[in-house]
């Protein structure tokens, strides 16, 4: 008899508890991971520099850090004389 009134609910059981787990959004849409997808890329974009990038400004700083280096030897070597 038990069995009985379990499979008479099953149907209701069944529907609440996807309507739970479509509530809660535990199924996703393409179009929502995409678009939640383009967003991550989008934040990552504006707050971290491409390894191009980085290496470019890498490059100036060593360019920049042997002109310093040159002007200081020009200075010390005309205070020497």
């Amino acid at each position: 008899m038990e069995i009985e009134v379990i499979r008479e609910y099953i149907p209701f059981i069944a529907t609440c508890v996807l309507l739970y787990l479509l509530q809660m959004n535990v199924f996703v849409r393409t179009e929502k991971l995409e678009k939640v997808h383009r967003e991550i890329l989008d934040e990552v974009e504006k707050k971290y520099a491409t390894k191009e990038t980085s290496e470019h400004f890498r490059t100036q700083i060593s360019d920049i850090q042997i002109k310093i280096d040159k002007i200081y030897d020009k200075l010390i070597g005309e205070k020497h004389e």
